[in-house]
């Protein structure tokens, strides 16, 4: 087994800005940082709806200009019992959808480190309800790349 002795005390003591990067096994017991792989940061953004009517397609969230929407996480409750579709600009391709939720009861979800890109650059993401006079409230959590 390699000697990781180094390795664990950089891990003990990195600090709360440290960037994991990717290491390669040299295969003889050292390892090195890999090539063409750099840390990179990426700032979160929130968008917030405040009781948006979403019975007919609306929009939820809107990026910075000549920016894309990573779709990632959110929190959020309907007014009335719904499946909630997210949709990429004018609607017709599906970003995400939710099962059916109930009324006034939060609603948590979790993409994954990579969540769902929005196609294009400065399209807006869209929710609709699946049925009823539905508004919706929360915070949709993402990306602008």
């Amino acid at each position: 087994m390699a000697d990781i002795t180094g390795y664990m005390e950089t891990v003990k003591t990195a600090t709360a800005n440290a960037v994991p990067v990717k290491m390669i096994d040299n295969g003889d017991g050292t390892y090195s940082q890999a090539v063409g792989v750099s840390p990179t940061s990426v700032t979160s953004t929130t968008y917030d709806m405040s009781a948006v009517a979403i019975t007919s397609i609306a929009t939820v969230a809107t990026p910075a200009s000549g920016k894309q929407i990573r779709l990632m996480s959110g929190t959020f409750s309907v007014s009335s019992a719904c499946s909630v579709l997210f949709e990429n600009n004018a609607g017709g391709t599906t970003v995400f959808r939710t099962p059916v939720l109930l009324a006034n009861v939060p609603y948590n979800f979790d993409l994954g480190m990579n969540g769902i890109l929005v196609t294009t650059a400065n399209h807006v993401l869209k929710a609709t309800a699946s049925t009823g006079t539905v508004t919706i409230t929360g915070t949709l959590r993402g990306t602008e790349e």
